[in-house]
């Protein structure tokens, strides 16, 4: 279930990396609304922007995070604006991310001025229009209510409940055990041999882009877990990967299931999985799954 999130849970959550965190959850966001999956390059310290600029329509669009603990300081905004339009050049749109909002600015009275703008913000658009680039602000709230709505980001970056956060990080781990498990090759005379999978693979991974279920089907040692191994070692850099052995399904909670050392809810395993724009489960021992006594746990994580 999620709560309307709060900058005091982030900072309670994160007390000691902030800022790091707090970029991380603005290119989470901009990733979700633009639709980039993990197609998005940047570098240690990208000078201006987070990020590569990315190309949407016939605009040219990055964005900056900014967390403050106090104020808006403007002279950071300014100079990361101004290295944004010197290291690229083509840019023509600027999302600044903030947790902080300005203060209105009351109109003077012998002037009968309207414009309730801080003066710090109207110089920064008037930089930016001098820059020649379109600004967007995302200050504080405006960040929140799109949390909101992404139960995701909710669990990684809010949820003092949650440890989402390192749950890729497990996952990989998990993979990477489970695949060395398995042996893919064989030694005679003390030399060792592997058989061609390529066709094999092939085969599952074209079955995968159309969305299909692949079941290999042989003898015990004929060698099935190594070409899901082999799929596995080939895809796994753009795809989401979940390896079990059916018999892990015993389990009674996710957590077990996992070997974690968190306890995951599954709406929280389930959100996670949704936002992989690529995922693949691969069940190992499939067969077993007939003689579980409790098949909840398979139900809800397959179906």
């Amino acid at each position: 279930m999620i709560k309307y999130p709060s900058w005091d849970s982030f900072a309670c959550k994160y007390p000691n990396s902030k800022e790091e965190t707090f970029e991380a959850l603005c290119r989470f966001l901009f990733k979700e609304r633009f639709h980039l999956g993990d197609s998005l390059p940047y570098f240690k310290n990208h000078p201006g922007n987070e990020t590569d600029v990315v190309k949407v329509g016939d605009e040219v669009i990055g964005f900056q995070s900014k967390f403050f603990d106090y104020g808006i300081n403007f002279d950071k905004i300014l100079d990361s604006m101004r290295q944004a339009r010197v290291n690229h050049p083509d840019q023509t749109k600027y999302i600044i991310y903030t947790n902080k909002e300005f203060g209105c600015s009351y109109a003077k009275k012998d002037t009968g001025s309207k414009d309730l703008k801080p003066k710090g913000q109207k110089r920064i658009e008037q930089e930016a229009q001098n820059l020649n680039l379109s600004l967007e602000w995302m200050f504080g709230d405006n960040i929140l209510d799109v949390v909101s709505k992404n139960e995701l980001a909710y669990h990684i970056f809010f949820d003092l409940d949650s440890d989402l956060l390192h749950l890729p990080e497990y996952l990989d781990k998990l993979n990477e055990l489970y695949s060395k498990s398995i042996h893919d090759s064989f030694r005679i005379r003390g030399k060792a041999y592997t058989l061609d999978r390529t066709d094999f693979v092939r085969k599952i991974a074209e079955s995968v882009r159309e969305g299909k279920n692949c079941m290999l089907v042989g003898e015990s040692g004929v060698g099935k877990s190594v070409i899901t191994k082999k799929y596995f070692l080939e895809y796994k850099s753009n795809t989401v990967f979940l390896y079990l052995n059916a018999a892990q399904f015993e389990s009674n909670d996710l957590s077990t299931l996992f070997g974690y050392d968190r306890r995951y809810d599954i709406e929280s395993i389930l959100s996670y999985f949704k936002s992989a724009p690529k995922k693949v489960i691969i069940l190992d021992s499939v067969e077993k799954i007939v003689n579980i006594h409790n098949k909840i746990l398979f139900k809800q994580l397959v179906f």
